[in-house]
Order: C-alpha cells, then structure tokens, then sequence
C-alpha cells in the first residue's frame, strides 16, 4: 500500500478548479465572437440603409470605400465563425474508464490519475484557446476597420 501524498487534495481541488476556469473562458470568448457577428452585420445594415438613403450619384472615392468596408464586413465575419467553430476540447475523467479501471484502487491512486489527466486536459485545452482567442481578436479588428472605413464613406459622401 502507497501512501498518500500530502498534498494530493489541495493539488486536485486546484486543478479542478482551473480547468473549470478554462471552460468558463471558452464560453466568455463565444459570447465575444457572438457580440461581432452582430456588431458587423448591424454596421453593414446601417451603412446600407443609410447609403440608400442618400439621393444623387455615388463618387468614385466613397464607393470605394463602401466596398473597403464590405470587404471588412466579410474578413470579420469569417474570423468571428472560426472564433466560434465548434472544436474538441478534452474533459477528464473520463467516467466510463475511471469506474472501470478505478473501482478497485485506493483513493489517492485514482484521484492521483486523475489529477494527471486533469493537467493533460488543461494543456491541451490552451493550445486551443489561444487559436480561438486569435480569431476573436482578428475578428475584433476588422469590425473596427469595418466601422471606420463605412462611416468615413458615409461622411465623405454626405459632403
């Protein structure tokens, strides 16, 4: 019989804990892909109303400009869906192999293993955040250039 490492409970809770901390991120950055997905389209639909608005001809100058932001529109739009892509995140334990290969072991042998796959889920959880975390902020960036470029347009042509 192993014995018990001191601080076996405190290392589980921890950990426990922050892979909860990490699922919690994962669904603060959909929210975030969410939020541009309808910024983008909000900015687009203004600016198009807006646009049909306005009596006249369109110059050369701001109708490029419309299409600048168009273009942003999409960039957006496409960096927002892959922040929001469905991907595998891993979660331990798993309960089916735990009562399985467990049932019979003492205490801090399985919280032991599980401890160490809980680390093994964090790790490769992190990887995935920061791609997802990348997209958002690309995402963020081109509603911004989006939103510019569409009102400097709008400006430009109400003169």
């Amino acid at each position: 019989m192993t014995e018990k490492p001191p601080s076996l409970d405190l290392i589980f809770s921890e950990v426990k804990e922050r892979l909860g901390m990490q699922f919690q991120a994962i669904d603060s950055l959909d929210s975030k892909a969410g939020l541009i997905l309808t910024g983008g389209s909000v900015v687009i639909s203004v600016a198009a109303a807006v646009q049909a608005s306005l009596n006249g001809e369109i110059g050369t100058a701001p109708l490029t400009m419309l299409i600048g932001g168009a273009i942003a529109y999409g960039l957006t739009m496409i960096y927002a869906v892959l922040g929001l892509w469905v991907q595998e995140y891993r979660r331990d334990p798993d309960p089916g192999a735990l009562s399985v290969n467990y049932m019979d072991k003492e205490e801090h042998l399985t919280k032991r293993q599980i401890v160490t796959n809980l680390v093994e889920s964090f790790d490769i959880n992190v990887e995935v955040l920061k791609d997802k975390a990348v997209y958002i902020q690309c995402g963020m960036v081109f509603l911004v250039l989006e939103t510019s470029v569409l009102v400097a347009a709008l400006i430009w042509r109400s003169l």
